[in-house]
């Protein structure tokens, strides 16, 4: 999955944001109409339908072209999925969020990222005041104005400020977004990078940790209609919770264990994030026999 870069700026400063300071602080012009051009010329060479292209950031609906960006997108590449990687607060403007989705036509998902269930918890994370508001009403308009064919997945970075209270954010997704059947959940173990590593104390939690919270937390995920995990070995979670997982890092950002070789679950496991042995002793990563 080609994943673009659209903008370097955010207007929310997630405590566990994956982003260096190096490239928060880059030109503008480096994300300008025409460098995004070339890489479009670069990939839609090489693309075909079973690839997606994710569009990231920063927060990419910021860029000041960004309409004009993903028109162009979908000229070149009117079949090949985009997967918008967003905030979501700019959705909250109505007449924004048609302009996007009409632009992006089908097949369009649009990525948001809940990270608590109310104002104080999840602005607590993104240390933005007003954005759980934002990116709630923006979800809402999303659901109302989305055509067929335009997927919406809701998403949950896990870490130590953030698991403990996913039983309350995952009722309050289920009180404002009953319909499941309209999205897809996604729970995602954090990755140890960029400001993540700088808070890496505040945000500590450990695989085992992680899943023992999502455990406590079964009954509320059979309420929706799909649940993925992200970044999860299969090894640290029960029989119950591995058909979740999903191959989400690729090659270069997974690593196989001494306790990996053997493993049962080897040919079927996504890999341990590459990072995690240098963070954590790895005790949680286990042989199945």
């Amino acid at each position: 999955m080609p994943e673009i870069p659209i903008w370097h700026k955010c207007n929310s400063n997630c405590i566990m944001c994956t982003n260096m300071d190096s490239f928060i602080a880059s030109p503008d012009d480096h994300y300008d109409f025409d460098f995004q051009m070339q890489r479009l010329k670069k990939f839609s060479r090489k693309l075909t339908l079973k690839d997606h292209f994710l569009f990231s950031g920063g927060e990419p609906t910021l860029h000041p072209g960004f309409l004009s960006i993903l028109t162009a997108f979908r000229k070149k590449i009117p079949r090949v999925p985009i997967c918008l990687l967003t905030n979501g607060r700019k959705f909250c403007y109505p007449d924004f969020t048609r302009d996007v989705l009409r632009l992006g036509k089908t097949p369009f998902d649009t990525v948001v990222t809940i990270h608590g269930f109310d104002a104080p918890t999840h602005d607590s994370i993104t240390r933005s005041r007003g954005s759980f508001s934002q990116s709630m009403l923006g979800l809402e308009n999303i659901f109302k104005l989305r055509g067929p064919g335009q997927g919406v997945e809701i998403r949950i970075v896990l870490h130590k400020l953030t698991a403990p209270w996913l039983g309350r954010t995952l009722a309050a997704i289920l009180k404002a977004f009953p319909d499941t059947a309209g999205y897809h959940l996604v729970l995602i173990y954090f990755e140890v990078e960029g400001q993540a590593e700088k808070n890496f104390k505040r945000i500590k939690l450990s695989l085992g940790e992680c899943v023992a919270r999502i455990w406590e937390c079964n009954e509320s995920l059979k309420k929706f209609s799909e649940v993925r995990l992200y970044h999860f070995p299969l090894c640290v979670l029960n029989e119950d919770l591995r058909p979740f997982v999903r191959d989400s890092l690729p090659g270069e950002d997974v690593c196989c264990l001494e306790e990996c070789r053997s493993c049962a679950l080897k040919k079927k496991c996504p890999g341990v994030p590459a990072w995690y042995p240098k963070w954590f002793n790895a005790g949680d990563i286990r042989r199945v026999s």
